[in-house]
């Protein structure tokens, strides 16, 4: 029903974003729990800095030596006196870094970062960025990768109507996967996420999960789709007749109109649905057309050629080639393995 960082801030206090925190917060109203929930929103900002100099452009900005916040932690310090919390996470893989702090510091620790980078040819990213790099980061992200199932839970829907989200979600569905929403959720270990599930406790779900992290009827895998049949894509709009569905984006948007939309395509073999293609996107970086995508076990294994179905039903849809790749793609330098014991401690050396 969500998914997103919790960060612990202290014994009995945590912190959640955005996706994760409103099923938080409804669950909290329901009064289910022995805990306090309040509603930040609007009085927070987040920064994410990211790239192989992101350290020293953050320990320049704070005045603070950052090199013990290991992968996936974090811990607090200040830029110019604002408070800040500095978590080692980042959607693009490489080393990168989260900074958190109160609304009203944002435009100062904004502008204080980006001056303190400028030595290190800091450079602004916008939204296209974010959602190419979930992709070939090998990070799924709701609405872009796949869709949470919040039209099961009518609760919950009334929660969103009342907090104002209601409206932006919808449940339009685009690509050849068709109409029905439910055909595109996923899993978690479908979502290669299977690592992170701890069993040593209990929760809503644990049998389901225990089922499917023994036998998994899906893995997570990387697309990289052919490169001559997006041509023939693109090359329709000046021949005779229909053309194929746009693909001039260079990523899917999730957003159709007023509120979200779900695109998902159809990954065959020999005619047959083996999986679900989601976050199309062109890789700068690898000069790709990458897409992440939940596969049948026994079609997982690298080098396997699979056709997506591009489209929508009842349309003229193209089968483009595609061949089963690792997960995640950027497979180099990850942050998880950057070892930052190697790069200069800025804040030592003043």
């Amino acid at each position: 029903m969500g998914d997103g960082v919790l960060l612990r801030l202290g014994e009995d206090e945590f912190i959640s974003y955005e996706m994760g925190a409103n099923y938080i917060a409804y669950m909290f109203e329901q009064g289910k729990y022995d805990a306090v929930g309040e509603d930040l929103t609007g009085t927070m900002f987040l920064y994410q800095v990211a790239g192989p100099r992101s350290l020293e452009v953050l320990e320049a900005a704070t005045g603070d030596d950052l090199h013990d916040i290991r992968f996936a932690h974090c811990r607090a310090s200040s830029v110019d006196g604002m408070e800040v919390n500095v978590l080692r996470v980042g959607m693009p893989g490489t080393l990168a870094y989260e900074l958190h702090g109160k609304a009203e510091d944002g435009l100062a620790v904004y502008n204080a970062v980006l001056k303190a980078g400028e030595p290190f040819e800091i450079r602004r990213l916008g939204f296209r960025a974010y959602l190419m790099q979930h992709t070939e980061g090998g990070f799924p992200q709701a609405f872009n990768h796949f869709p949470h199932p919040w039209l099961e839970d009518e609760g919950f829907l009334r929660y969103l109507e009342k907090i104002g989200i209601r409206s932006r979600y919808t449940d339009v569905c685009k690509g050849s996967m068709g109409p029905d929403i439910r055909l595109r959720y996923r899993n978690p270990v479908e979502l290669g996420w299977g690592k992170m599930i701890n069993f040593n406790h209990d929760f809503v779900g644990r049998k389901a999960l225990e089922k499917e992290v023994a036998v998994p009827s899906r893995a997570m895998v990387t697309l990289v789709w052919n490169p001559e049949d997006i041509i023939d894509v693109c090359a329709s709009k000046f021949r005779p007749g229909e053309p194929y569905a746009s693909m001039d984006n260079p990523y899917e948007r999730f957003v159709d109109g007023a509120g979200w939309a779900f695109y998902a395509d159809q990954v065959l073999k020999d005619g047959r649905l083996i999986g679900i293609s989601s976050g199309r996107t062109l890789s700068y970086n690898y000069h790709q057309m990458l897409s992440l995508c939940s596969i049948d076990v026994e079609h997982g294994e690298l080098g396997t050629e699979v056709i997506v179905l591009w489209g929508e039903p009842g349309t003229r849809q193209k089968e483009i080639r595609a061949v089963v790749s690792r997960f995640p793609y950027l497979n180099e330098n990850r942050n998880e393995d950057v070892d930052v014991s190697a790069i200069p401690r800025l804040a030592a050396s003043k």
